[in-house]
């Protein structure tokens, strides 16, 4: 006759099993746990009590005890269908019932998996499917038809997929326990006499008749921690011999921590750790959450000292391999030939491509990226043909910026480089045959990648393309093979939703070293110390969401479990955990409205009863002293290094060089000597790339009247012919930028409405006009360089004209430079571009009167200087004091006059230690 034990949630199972066992002298006995891990603490506690070896005993989880028992007992052994070939297979039925209505099997993904679910449920709880219709037909009102019918289908696809399955020759985890229920009633077992089911708390109705029976073949034992559904569980298993275990009234010590976030949650155990001298190997770490996991391992435990054993996985959806995947799919996600550069910059930009090796190096990849977004985007080129990706030039800059690094590449090398790229993240994937042919090609990329990148170098990297290989792998031996999908994308979509859910583990021993445990792991385990990380509502307990084909009340009437049975699930889970341990750690998250969990709510109440005190229990705050004061400016000393580049062949001074140095020194050194830049890539035009294009623009409308008189008859179709090039230049799809271009069209016909008058009649000399003059200075010749934007002629006078998209900087003409008033020549002068052209123009030409422009484009007005010959001479004497500065200078030290309006935009003012200076309005 079959007999339960229940103990106390105090109690340690294991322990009273092995007792149990060993006191009772049983023999011949089968073991059976919701899980595996506790068959290994068994194991261990028998060892360590019983020094002759026991008679016989075998030790299983459910699952591989249906396994067995479904093996044994079969005629022909199936095989566990994949949940993958599972959804192609109800997409199939689908399509006759239109339970879910598309023929996309991309939208039908999420669908496909929460049918299965659903069906497995159902078939292992043996719900007929005259329930179904009898709740339709009993319980849905009359003004429901089109629910009905859905629901009608439902039950055809649920009845039809068991159905097919048999036929096919395969089974599903749901069948196996079916069969093994039935199998069970003539189970026989030589070797044994006694069976244990252990740890269980709630069962399906199957589960319930294969325990029945076994129970009642064999001298039966069932043992469990006590809680509120046992007894009705017990009823169904027909065991009336109850023994219930005295209370150990053991009192748990709680610590409770809060955090404002996840990262003092680790770093307070990390201190808790140095306080108790280490982790003990009856020590368990809780992880509610996969994302504790990096954090954890990085920043509190040491693989070198600490042995520990963690057996949480790390979902593979987190890894890089689903971002590469994500970027592939959305580069090759539009059905075009042609090819979207911010899609196909992020494939080359991701880490494994990125780091792909040439010659001696691993950074060609990235300045390949660099040198795209440079070619293209700056040029608003959204999109381009594949050829475009090999183009002479593109591949020659990258050349260039690779040689400014150090690196001689020849121009064969860097071209077969980036065609061996796009073979691999473009071509391979044009023309897809069906899913065999898509993964050989995903698996050729990542062969590709491990061996030609630093994608496998590090230890855990390695252990995720190890991870994606071996499902590649199982995927490429499932009957799908020869499916061919719609589009590429749907094949990527397919390898996404597999891998998702997929975890990576690592590799150690449960019965070594302190434990590092998901919640679910911990089930009829009992360890000394717990440290609960995550203790937060919605995390702990993982609250179910309604359901939106088995809501709770359909679940109810046809006997399913209804998310209060899921939450009373973890509950008796966690409590008997905590209750079984000695002390206890619980870590919660306070900031972003986080809540700490409902179950340490009721623990707190326990405490207020038993202490009768409505004051809270001691919360400990986790806090990590974080300064965000301002650093002190940082100093750059003035090198030989530095001489060698200002008198380097290649170095020219500029306007922008003068008139940065005069505004910040250590800005100069960043820009001009470094010539570290800046750069954005968003889909809207920043303001340099408007101001760039600008300048093209009217370089472009001017340059059919270079040498000749500008005098159009008719401004309507010079505005046609200004809207075309504009158009040209902008290309973008984006609606942002759309407005940006018809805002620069408005600007440029506004100008020239306003100003036609002064503009025209004017022969125009020269546009872009690059001069060149030297300098000297302590006999030394310096370069001076200017490129002007465009030279009129004006009845003998020389016009020379800036265009200026933003505001433009009015100088102070009648300033004299000095070396008194040094101090002022930023504030008054304002900006050297204007006396450096004059100077360029002086030198290179003989010219009597020179008359500069601004033609401001967003003020639609024309600004006119005039500057004398005998103020270019005070200003060359100037420009040889400032050159010689910037030669002789000490240090290039960071500005400390006017902060707010220097620094607040500086694109180097976190490298300076200015990144809390904002501009306030």
């Amino acid at each position: 006759m079959s007999k339960a034990y229940l103990i106390d949630s105090s109690s340690n199972l294991i322990e009273d099993l092995s007792n149990l066992i060993l006191n009772e002298d049983l023999k011949q006995i089968t073991v059976i746990f919701p899980n595996r891990r506790p068959t290994i603490y068994l194991s261990k506690s028998l060892a360590s009590k019983k020094k002759n070896a026991l008679s016989f005993i075998e030790l299983f989880s459910i699952d591989d005890f249906v396994d067995r028992i479904y093996e044994l007992h079969s005629d022909i052994v199936y095989p566990e269908i994949s949940t993958l070939e599972a959804v192609f297979l109800l997409y199939e039925l689908n399509q006759k019932a239109s339970f879910v209505n598309t023929k996309s099997i991309d939208y039908f993904w999420t669908w496909g998996y929460k049918l299965y679910s659903d069906f497995e449920e159902l078939y292992l709880e043996q719900v007929d499917i005259s329930s179904i219709d009898y709740l339709l037909q009993s319980y849905l009102p009359d003004n429901l038809i089109n629910f009905n019918d859905r629901f009608t289908r439902f039950s055809y696809i649920y009845k039809t997929f068991y159905e097919k399955l048999n036929e096919n020759g395969f089974c599903t985890r749901s069948v196996k326990y079916k069969k093994a229920s039935l199998f069970s009633k003539d189970y026989k077992q030589e070797n044994t006499e006694s069976i244990i089911f252990a740890g269980f708390y709630d069962l399906t109705k199957t589960e319930q008749e294969l325990f029945k029976n076994m129970l009642e073949s064999f001298n039966g034992i069932f043992i469990s921690k006590y809680g509120p559904k046992i007894k009705d569980l017990l009823i169904k298993l027909n065991i009336k011999n109850i023994e219930e275990k005295a209370s150990y009234n053991k009192k748990t010590r709680y610590h409770f921590i809060k955090a404002p976030y996840l990262h003092n949650e680790i770093f307070k155990l990390k201190e808790l750790k140095e306080e108790l001298n280490g982790f003990r190997d009856d020590d368990l770490i809780v992880l509610s959450s996969e994302n504790y996991l990096f954090a954890l391992l990085h920043n509190c435990l040491d693989p070198k000292s600490d042995v520990f054993n963690i057996s949480i996985g790390y979902p593979l959806s987190r890894t890089p391999i689903i971002s590469l995947l994500d970027k592939l799919l959305n580069l090759h996600k539009k059905a075009t030939s042609s090819i979207y550069i911010s899609d196909y910059v992020n494939v080359i930009s991701h880490p494994y491509i990125k780091s792909l090796r040439l010659g001696s190096t691993d950074i060609a990849a990235k300045i390949y990226a660099y040198s795209i977004k440079s070619f293209f985007l700056n040029n608003t080129r959204s999109f381009v043909e594949r050829k475009d990706l090999e183009d002479k030039q593109l591949i020659l800059d990258s050349i260039d910026k690779l040689k400014q690094q150090g690196f001689e590449i020849s121009y064969s090398e860097f071209l077969d480089f980036v065609k061996l790229i796009n073979l691999y993240i473009v071509d391979n994937f044009l023309n897809i045959k069906n899913i065999g042919d898509f993964l050989d090609k995903v698996v050729d990329l990542i062969d590709f990648l491990q061996n030609n990148s630093n994608a496998g170098l590090h230890a855990i990297e390695s252990k995720y393309i190890e991870r994606t290989l071996e499902i590649l792998d199982e995927l490429s031996n499932l009957n799908i093979k020869k499916y061919k999908l719609d589009s590429s994308s749907s094949y990527f979509n397919l390898l996404k939703n597999f891998i998702k859910t997929k975890n990576v583990s690592f590799p150690s021993s449960p019965t070594q070293g302190f434990q590092i445990l998901g919640s679910l792991e911990t089930r009829n385990l009992t360890f000394n110390r717990v440290f609960y990380l995550g203790a937060n509502e919605g995390i702990m307990p993982n609250i179910p969401k309604q359901d939106t084909i088995l809501t709770d009340n359909i679940r109810k009437f046809l006997g399913l479990s209804t998310s209060k049975d899921r939450l009373d699930m973890q509950k008796y889970n966690f409590f008997n955990l905590i209750y079984s341990a000695n002390e206890v750690y619980f870590f919660y998250e306070t900031a972003q409205d986080k809540n700490k969990s409902r179950f340490l709510e009721s623990i707190f109440w326990d405490i207020q009863k038993q202490e009768k005190r409505l004051d809270l229990p001691q919360e400990e705050d986790a806090l990590m002293e974080v300064t965000f004061a301002q650093g002190k400016p940082l100093i750059i000393e003035n090198s030989q290094k530095v001489s060698q580049i200002l008198n380097g062949d290649n170095f020219y001074f500029s306007a922008s060089a003068i008139d940065t140095f005069l505004s910040c020194k250590a800005k100069f050194y960043f820009s001009h000597i470094l010539k570290l830049k800046e750069t954005s890539y968003e889909e809207n035009l920043d303001p340099m790339s408007i101001g760039t294009i600008s300048h093209k623009v009217l370089y472009e409308y001017f340059k059919d009247y270079k040498g000749k008189e500008y005098n159009p008859g008719n401004l309507h179709s010079e505005f046609k012919k200004i809207d075309a090039i504009i158009d040209n230049h902008i290309q973008s799809p984006s609606k942002y930028v759309f407005l940006q271009k018809e805002q620069m069209k408005y600007a440029i016909r506004r100008f020239f409405e306003r100003n036609f008058d002064s503009i025209k009649q004017r022969i125009v000399l020269q546009l872009e006009f690059p001069l060149h003059m030297k300098l000297n200075i302590n006999n030394i010749n310096y370069r001076i360089t200017g490129i002007l934007d465009k030279i009129d002629s004006i009845n003998g006078t020389v016009v020379v004209v800036d265009y200026k998209t933003g505001m433009p900087k009015e100088p102070n003409v009648d300033f004299v430079p000095t070396k008194e008033n040094r101090d002022q020549w930023f504030s008054k002068i304002k900006s050297f571009q204007l006396p450096l052209y004059g100077l360029l123009i002086k030198k290179n030409f003989t010219v009597e009167n020179i008359r500069f422009e601004f033609w401001s484009l967003k003020e639609s007005k024309i600004i006119s200087f005039e500057i004398t010959n005998k103020q270019l001479e005070v200003y060359e004497e100037a420009l040889k004091i400032i050159i010689d500065e910037i030669l002789f200078c000490k240090y290039f030290d960071c500005t400390d006059e006017n902060i707010e309006s220097k620094c607040s935009n500086c694109p180097y003012k976190v490298i300076c230690s200015r990144q809390f200076v904002t501009r306030s309005w």
